[in-house]
């Protein structure tokens, strides 16, 4: 069998974009192959921030994921002023984590 009439989709790359690409193609029916040159868990340096608008669309593996939901922000400036954002909705992910849990 030839590699075009295994898959109908592969999408390289299984970070959160690759991984939810390859999750919408899989849900529409397409034979879909994901892949990444890293085994996974891996470790990401950088943390992840996801908006209320995000939540709907990851599944509930990746509902799990989310690590910490804020609804309070401060931000310092480098002169030291501080403001602070009431009743901002925020969800915090250990990358981690979120990037298997979407992959799975």
């Amino acid at each position: 069998m030839a590699y075009e009439e295994l898959f109908d989709v592969a999408v390289i790359g299984a970070g959160p974009a690759g991984a939810s690409a390859a999750r919408w193609a899989a849900t529409k029916g397409l034979k879909t192959v994901l892949l990444d040159r890293q085994a996974f868990p891996r470790f990401k340096a950088c943390g992840g921030a996801l908006s209320p608008r995000n939540i709907p669309l990851l599944g509930e593996h990746g509902r799990a994921a989310v690590h910490n939901d804020v609804d309070e922000l401060r931000l310092y400036s480098p002169s030291f002023k501080n403001f602070l954002y009431r009743n901002v909705v925020g969800h915090f992910v250990i990358r981690k984590d979120f990037d298997m849990a979407l992959v799975r």
